[in-house]
This record gives C-alpha cells, sequence and structure tokens, in this order.
C-alpha cells in the first residue's frame, strides 16, 4: 500500500504516486538528469583535458594542447567522447549506480574539503598574498568547513569514504614522486608550512647554548668548478653527518664597478646550476654564488656571512692550492640525469664571467685565507688528489668494480702522529691545544665516514676504518697499539682495525729525525704514508697549526701580520706539500676546538 511505498527507503516513485499529474514527475526527473548528466560529462571533459595540459599523467598526452596552447576543438572531442566511453561501459556493465553516486558525491566533498583545508592553511600561516574579498571569511568559515566535509563523508559511508581518502592521498604521493607535471608554478601549500615551521624553530635555535655533546660539521665548501670538484663535492655531502653543506662560488671581477645586467642574469644562472646539481645529485646542501674582486676577498664575506641565524659553517673545505689546475673529471657517464647538467655547466663557462680557482691565488692570498679562516675560528680541512677517489664511494654509484667485491676492499686511514705534524717541534708529545683536537677531529670525520650510508654514499659498504701510527723501532710496536686503543676507547670510536708501523721497516725514514733536512720528517712520513696506503681510498691527516703564534701576538702593525712575511708559515706551506707529495687521496685537518665529548 501508499504507507509502506512512504515508509520504504527504496520507494523510488513515491512522488510520482502522490503527485496531482503523474506524467509531469517523470518529465521532470527526466530533465534533470539529463541535464545533471550532460554537465557532468562535460565537467569530467574539461578536468581530464585540464590534468594532460599540466601533464600530471603521461598516458593522458592525447588530451593536452600543444606548447601549452588553449584546447583546441579536436582536443575538446577527443575527452569528451573517452568520458562518454567510460560513462557507458560503467552503465552497460551492470554496475550499481546508488554506489557510484555515492562515490560520486564523496569524491565532490573530498575536493570541498582540500580546497577548505588550503584556505584554513594559507590564514594561519598569514601568507600576504591570499586575500580573500568575500567580506565574512576567517580561518573559522574554513576550518568549520573542512571538518563539516570530512564528518559528512563518515556519516554517509564510513567504508567508502575511507577508500575515498586512500585514492585521494595515493594520488597525491605519485604527482609528489614523480615530479610529473607543471605543479612548480602552481604553488605548494607545504613550502608554507615548511617556512612557518622552519622559521619558528631556527629562531629558537640559540648560538650561545650550542654543545659539543651535539656537534656535528657544518661545512662551508669553497665550490668554484662543478666539474673539476665533482668527488670533492659530493665527499663533502658525505662528511657532514646530519649537518648543512653551504657551496660557496665566488666569480671574481677586475674592479668594483656595480653590476650589469649580464652578470647579474651569469649569477642567477649559476644558482640555478647548483640548485640542479643539489637536485640531481641529492645532496643536502645550499649554493651561495658571489661577486668579489678576489678570490681572497669573496671568500671571507662567505665566512663572515653565510649561514642563518646559528645554523653557520664552522668547518671549511678547501683545494690544495697546485701549481697547475686538476683536469675536469666527469660524473660517470651510467648517471644520466646528470647530462643535461654537464652541458648547462659547459655552456655557462663559455659565457665570458671570470673564474678563478685557488689554484690561480698567489701563495701569500691562499696562505692569508686560511689565516682568515683560524681567525673567525673555523676548522680548516684541506682536500688533495681527490679526484683519484673512486666515484662510487662518493656519489653511491655501482659499477662492474664494486659489484664483483662482496667485501669492502678500501680503507679509511687516520694517521695519528705524536709530534705537530708541519711544525718545528722535536720532542714527540701528543700535546695538549689545537693539536690534540686537530688528532680527534680526524678521527671523529674518519668514523662519519666508514658510517656514512645511503643512496648518495659507498663508504659504509666498500671502506672500513683504520687507525694508524708511526713508531721508530719495532719493540715500540705493541706499546703504541695498546696506547692508540686505549686513546679511542676513551673516545668512545669504534674502529676496524689499527696500525702501527715501524719506522725501521723504511730507510732512512725515522719519524722524528730530520739529519739536517728542513722538510726530512714531513718527507719520511709521505714515504711510510705511500707505503702503507695501497688499499686506502682516502688519508686523514692532523696537521699543525701555524698561525697560532700570530694568533697569540697579534699586532696592530701590518707588517707583523703580513703572510707574505712569514717565514714560518711558507715553511710551514712547504712540509704540507712535501707530506701529501704522491699520496692517495688525503684531507689535512685543523681544528680550534675537541669536536667529542669525553665524558656524557
Amino acid at each position: 500500500n501508499d504507507s509502506d511505498v512512504l515508509n520504504s527507503t527504496k520507494g523510488y516513485t513515491v512522488m510520482r504516486r502522490v503527485s496531482i499529474f503523474a506524467p509531469s514527475v517523470s518529465t521532470g526527473v527526466f530533465i534533470a538528469v539529463l541535464l545533471s548528466t550532460m554537465g557532468t560529462q562535460m565537467g569530467a571533459a574539461q578536468i581530464l583535458q585540464a590534468l594532460a595540459t599540466d601533464e600530471l599523467f603521461p598516458f593522458l598526452w592525447p588530451f593536452r594542447a600543444e606548447n601549452g596552447a588553449p584546447p583546441t576543438m579536436k582536443e575538446t572531442r577527443r575527452a569528451i567522447l573517452i568520458t562518454c566511453f567510460i560513462i557507458g561501459i560503467i552503465i552497460l556493465s551492470g554496475a550499481d549506480l546508488n554506489t557510484m553516486a555515492t562515490f560520486q558525491t564523496l569524491f565532490f566533498l573530498l575536493s570541498y574539503a582540500i580546497i577548505n583545508m588550503t584556505c584554513f592553511t594559507l590564514s594561519v600561516q598569514g601568507s600576504p598574498n591570499f586575500r580573500p574579498i568575500w567580506r565574512y571569511y576567517s580561518w573559522h568559515v574554513s576550518g568549520a568547513g573542512f571538518a563539516g566535509c570530512l564528518a559528512v563523508m563518515f556519516y554517509a559511508h564510513p567504508l567508502r569514504a575511507a577508500i575515498a581518502l586512500v585514492l585521494c592521498m595515493a594520488l597525491v604521493a605519485y604527482i609528489m614522486w614523480s615530479g610529473s607535471g607543471r605543479h612548480e608554478s602552481w604553488g605548494d601549500v607545504t613550502q608554507s608550512l615548511i617556512f612557518h615551521q622552519v622559521r619558528k624553530f631556527l629562531l629558537r635555535l640559540d648560538a650561545r647554548k650550542q654543545h659539543v655533546k651535539y656537534w656535528r660539521p657544518h661545512i662551508l665548501l669553497l665550490a668554484d668548478d662543478p666539474l673539476s670538484q665533482y668527488r670533492l663535492i659530493h665527499l663533502a655531502n658525505n662528511l657532514k653527518k646530519g649537518g648543512v653543506l653551504f657551496l660557496a662560488d665566488i666569480r671574481t671581477q677586475e674592479n668594483a664597478l656595480p653590476l650589469s645586467i649580464h652578470k647579474a642574469q651569469i649569477l642567477e644562472e649559476r644558482r640555478l646550476i647548483w640548485t640542479d646539481l643539489i637536485r640531481g645529485c641529492k645532496l643536502k646542501a645550499f649554493p651561495f654564488v658571489t661577486t668579489a674582486t678576489s678570490t681572497r676577498e669573496g671568500m671571507r664575506h662567505m665566512l663572515e656571512l653565510a649561514g642563518l641565524g646559528a645554523l653557520r659553517p664552522n668547518s671549511v673545505l678547501l683545494e690544495f692550492r697546485e701549481d697547475e689546475k686538476p683536469s675536469a673529471v666527469k660524473p660517470n657517464s651510467s648517471q644520466t640525469r646528470l647530462n643535461k647538467w654537464i652541458h648547462d655547466v659547459e655552456i655557462l663557462e663559455q659565457s665570458g664571467q671570470s673564474t678563478t680557482t685557488v689554484h690561480d691565488m698567489e701563495l701569500p692570498d691562499y696562505l692569508t685565507l686560511i689565516r682568515d679562516i683560524r681567525l673567525l675560528g673555523q676548522n680548516v680541512l684541506i682536500a688533495r688528489h681527490i679526484n683519484s677517489l673512486p666515484h662510487y664511494l662518493v656519489d653511491g654509484g655501482a659499477p662492474e668494480e664494486a659489484k664483483a667485491s662482496k667485501q669492502a676492499s678500501y680503507l679509511i686511514d687516520v694517521w695519528v702522529f705524536d709530534r705537530p705534524v708541519g711544525s718545528e717541534a722535536k720532542k714527540a708529545a701528543m700535546v695538549s691545544g689545537t693539536w690534540r683536537e686537530s688528532v680527534e677531529l680526524s678521527l671523529l670525520l674518519g668514523w662519519i665516514l666508514s658510517r656514512c650510508r645511503g643512496s648518495v654514499s659507498g663508504w659504509s659498504k666498500y671502506a672500513t676504518f683504520r687507525v694508524c701510527a708511526v713508531v721508530d723501532t719495532e719493540e715500540e710496536v705493541p706499546e703504541k697499539e695498546a696506547a692508540l686503543k686505549k686513546m679511542l676507547m676513551e673516545l668512545r670510536i669504534s674502529w676496524d682495525h689499527v696500525n702501527v708501523v715501524s719506522a725501521e721497516n723504511y730507510a732512512d725514514s725515522k719519524a722524528t729525525e730530520g739529519k739536517g733536512d728542513l722538510h726530512a720528517v714531513e718527507r719520511n712520513l709521505s714515504r711510510i704514508i705511500q707505503g702503507e696506503s695501497s688499499e686506502t681510498a682516502l688519508a686523514i691527516v692532523p696537521v699543525s697549526n701555524p698561525f697560532a703564534k700570530f694568533t697569540r701576538n697579534y699586532s696592530r702593525d701590518a707588517k707583523h701580520n703580513d703572510v707574505e712575511a712569514g717565514s714560518e708559515i711558507r715553511s710551514w706551506w712547504y712540509r704540507v706539500r712535501e707530506l701529501t707529495q704522491g699520496t692517495c687521496p688525503v684531507i689535512l685537518c685543523q681544528s680550534n676546538s675537541s669536536p667529542i665529548m669525553r665524558e656524557l
């Protein structure tokens, strides 16, 4: 009867039964369904075209207009026909239309919820470019709209609402993972969220509260040539261990004339080049590009200004100054993601902008740069022969020779000497002050590399950590080995091997006697390092601080502080050069303070 029909949940013809003129109900329903269907179909076709135009899904290319132009009738017709086909397949397949209507309602609600969430986020973040013109708008309204849409979704059908949310999150994850489309130009609301959080916590980061317990390397690398320094850049990225890498690119000009439009464009192109390298190689770094009349002046500006708030570099990595600039070593050809980047770099290098590397600097300027770094309280890391490093150690590649090795085949050597290398000290002692701190920094960097893993590093997979020392006689080897292990235990640094070398095994290589030759000690140590480094990928060597005396006895008289007039500093440089001549890839370390906390 009529009451049963009115009370029935499936009484779809109830209006027809109670209407005075029943055909009018059928006519109205037909017209409403027809208009709704046409609107939905045309709307779906437009959405399909938009997805194709934005290149979110590559397989939709037939519906995309060429070169970003407005879609023509040809593309529009294709989109309409494919949506008609999909709708027809669903209807003719016998699917439950009420179930499909539920999903359509849920997706509409979900789209409204996302719009409300975006408005709410922009309002809360205080973005100045979000200026709604509706006079009654507030973040309360958008927040309530977002919550209301979700509530109605789960009230209508909890299971199907959960399915709709999962599908939406899967689409968002695919778009973010694939990096497809032109969504960079849309403006990503997550960037506003990230900025708000980073700013809040960066302001709370207080340099006065920093403690050695939480020390980590924040490295400033003088990166003047992306191609010849490709391995060095990756090595710096491996060394930072949860810290930050700052890439300093200094463009030199003859005088301090104002920037021209051409030079400003080159600077911006350089920034984009570094950004592409950082993204392509998965580096965690920030590029800084500037101009200066000299590399030393530009680097001093970087030392004083690089960073933000308490997030500042505490270590500076330089290339060793060679008489001739090392040749460029391009990335492994299998890394096709970098081919375009290499091409762009080569074109930019031909743009006429002057580039002065550390190898072009005069020796007094180079040594003065090192002094500036020390005066500003930074650790100094000087790298030499880095282009000899196997690329798969620093960038995570896996060539055939690495795949064939099931065990680690390389060593990371840290050399612990009893006297400051590069100084004229004669007595053997683990002296206090910057020498001991330099030794501890070297050990920590070696440990960091040996534990470095991930898609951009192969150190933990192909290399082990070895601590090395030198004694004069074979009788001293057991005692020195025990002393080394005790020191490593006190510093809580785990090691794989300890290697104590007797200088007796190397002819005329006494570790503490020079026999009249000013550089004999360093030359002997270099011979020992070369002899023990047949399987070494990288050696880390602490060196003395030649500027300690000048820092303590600083004078306002310029002639007492001029590096060019400092014979001791030049002597230190030649000693260090002798030490690293012909060795494996090596990093020389100087530290102002110990990065290791001995007591927890």
